[in-house]
């Protein structure tokens, strides 16, 4: 009876090992991104291999426990590239302090102790290796973190081969139905167009008056700062001396004719007779009237093109006056980046555009009208094939599985993995040390991007659902 009972918990044993090693095998083969093709190699270098164990110091204070570790370990035909799971963080602890060693850290020399002190590297991280595969003692670590930040979900969802495919599409579609989705939707357009400029205006105004202290308050600052003490003395040294050299021999030109051409007797008799006890007194202004009508505006009109002339050399001048050029630009600079300026340049346009309930409440009569929705509608229809072409790139298809990338964000923002890993890398220079001393490597923070190595339920080559 013994032996009977042995013998079944050797077969039940057998079986659930058996089942196990299958199990870890599929799920070796449903790993995709990557790695698609992945088999069940890792998995039993992982239970047959004998594992070893290596310490690092964290320089980014922000590797936790169970942290995975991955190498390129090969080249796959379909994917360029092999990834696998070489090692996990088996334990995160603060380092003890040698004080033996003259201020060195305890385990060799290692970073210096400001070096670690400001990267966080006073925690060791002890790492657990089940490849053989992969020597400690020759390879680099990196830390990738992603986190649920849009930026870091646009990159995984749209690389830059997928944004060349979806490019290509839509340009397609453009080129074959351009045309008349412009025309469908140019009424909507124009009319949202000319029925928010008044809405716009209005609120602009209200935005102002409601600001009209703090404008003025600016505005006398800005005054004293930026006219007061900067243009004006840059006028008058820089601009006023290009005016007069450009400006002075026509001005000349016209007081010499204009002198010739005013009469002394004239002015002289006729004010001379305005200030007698006669009827009339205003003969000097009519003589004025009538210098000006026939005798300077003649003149004037006659070096019209002269002033044209003097203006143009001027301006380019100016234009081109280094001192000039240099102030200008720099009192631009300083205004767009003037705390106070920007602050109130921000609130105005945010109470004119992102705030302005009325405009929001016109947009949705608009595109929400009977006749808008059936713009949309036709539009749609027309669309509907590149988008769901759009939709298979982001997400996937039916007969090919959950897009890898798409599995990463899901893992990522749904279920919370894959946000942290370490990247072994072989090491391009070796370290100054001592031979022989055991300096634990320091993990630093990876400076390119990267998304997780390894995807997990989104196999590419699954069979079709039935």
């Amino acid at each position: 009876m013994n032996k009977t009972h042995r013998w079944l918990r050797l077969s039940i044993g057998l079986v659930t090992w058996s089942v196990a090693v299958a199990m870890f095998v599929g799920f070796g083969r449903r790993q995709s991104g990557a790695a698609p093709h992945a088999d069940g190699a890792s998995v039993m270098r992982y239970l047959l291999s004998p594992t070893r164990s290596s310490t690092a110091l964290d320089g980014t204070g922000h590797v936790t426990r169970d942290v995975p570790v991955f190498a390129e370990t090969g080249t796959d035909a379909g994917t360029g590239e092999r990834w696998q799971q070489v090692g996990y963080v088996r334990s995160v602890e603060p380092r003890p302090i040698d004080s033996s060693h003259d201020g060195s850290r305890a385990g060799g020399p290692g970073p210096s102790a400001e070096e670690a002190s400001s990267t966080g590297g006073d925690r060791r991280v002890t790492i657990r290796w089940h490849d053989d595969r992969i020597d400690p003692d020759h390879v680099e670590l990196v830390l990738y973190r992603q986190g649920g930040r849009l930026e870091d979900v646009l990159r995984v969802m749209f690389p830059a081969e997928k944004r060349d495919r979806i490019r290509v599409l839509l340009t397609e579609a453009m080129g074959r139905h351009g045309d008349r989705l412009t025309e469908a939707l140019r009424p909507l357009v124009e009319q949202t167009f000319r029925d928010s400029l008044p809405i716009i205006e209005a609120e602009f105004r209200e935005s102002v008056a409601r600001h009209r202290d703090e404008i003025d308050r600016l505005g006398s600052r800005l005054r004293q700062e930026l006219v007061a003490d900067r243009l004006v003395p840059l006028v008058k040294q820089e601009v006023l001396p290009i005016v007069r050299e450009h400006a002075q021999p026509p001005v000349e030109e016209i007081g010499r004719e204009l002198w010739d051409r005013a009469s002394l007797w004239r002015f002289g008799w006729r004010a001379m007779y305005d200030k007698t006890p006669l009827p009339r007194r205003d003969l000097v202004r009519d003589e004025w009237d009538r210098f000006i009508d026939e005798e300077a505006i003649p003149v004037l009109e006659s070096h019209v093109d002269d002033f044209v002339v003097a203006v143009e050399r001027i301006v380019a001048d100016v234009a081109a006056n280094r001192a000039v050029r240099a102030e200008l630009a720099g009192e631009l600079d300083r205004l767009a980046h003037d705390p106070e300026a920007t602050r109130l340049a921000r609130s105005i346009l945010r109470e004119t555009f992102v705030e302005n309930r009325r405009l929001r409440q016109r947009w949705r009569e608009i595109w929400t009208s009977e006749p808008a929705r059936e713009t949309l509608a036709r539009v749609g229809e027309t669309l509907e094939p590149t988008i769901r072409q759009i939709g298979d790139e982001l997400f996937g298809t039916r007969e090919g599985g959950i897009d890898p990338d798409f599995a990463r964000v899901l893992r990522r923002q749904i279920l919370r993995k894959d946000r942290a890993w370490l990247v072994a890398r072989p090491r391009t220079r070796e370290p100054d040390r001592d031979p022989g001393a055991s300096s634990p490597l320091l993990i630093r923070r990876a400076e390119d991007a990267m998304s997780y190595p390894v995807v997990f339920l989104a196999d590419e080559g699954q069979e079709p659902a039935p």
